[in-house]
């Protein structure tokens, strides 16, 4: 709606604007909007991470990219009989360099490209953490997945990363996995 004000008086005057709907001509802006960009969709998925009282899993775009990665779906699963804490990590300062990693697995069947973005996971004693906070908590129940949709509101540029990290409420370790789900534009 478009607001305009008479000078003479302050008053508001208001004036509405109305257009057909017409889903083709809907489309057809959607399509023009986007026509130069290739989304290529990713998901990895870690195994099973039960060693130490921290497990985390990174989504990480490396320096040398040259896309950024669009996140479309964060998920932590609880396979511990006992509550556990999630902790959620824009851009923590971590080294990730000798842990191990994976590239992502393209979601087509007809098609085979390489993700730039790779998942990189830990489990241990120490959750290298230290000097970041986190961006949000969550206590995730025994037996739970916790899955949260992004729909691309989280952009990762080179260099940087998000991070999920589980640890446990009380002494035992904690059991979960991670995945990821995201786009890159070409």
């Amino acid at each position: 709606m478009k607001y305009y004000t008479n000078i003479n008086n302050d008053n508001i005057i208001k004036q509405p604007k109305i257009h057909d709907l017409n889903y083709a001509n809907i489309d057809e802006e959607y399509r023009l909007r986007n026509k130069n960009v290739q989304k290529n969709f990713f998901v990895v998925g870690t195994p099973q991470l039960s060693i130490g009282k921290f497990q985390w899993s990174a989504l990480y775009n490396p320096k040398n990219s040259k896309t950024s990665l669009f996140v479309d779906e964060t998920c932590a699963v609880n396979f511990s009989s006992s509550p556990i804490i999630e902790s959620f990590y824009i851009n923590p300062s971590v080294c990730y360099e000798g842990l191990r990693y994976m590239y992502g697995t393209p979601s087509s069947l007809e098609y085979q490209y390489n993700s730039s973005g790779v998942v990189i996971m830990y489990q241990g004693s120490n959750n290298m953490l230290s000097s970041n906070e986190s961006n949000s908590l969550r206590i995730l129940q025994p037996y739970y997945t916790d899955t949260v949709q992004r729909k691309g509101t989280i952009v990762i540029s080179p260099g940087k990363s998000i991070l999920l990290l589980v640890s446990s409420i009380n002494s035992s370790s904690p059991s979960c996995a991670f995945s990821f789900y995201w786009w890159e534009e070409k």
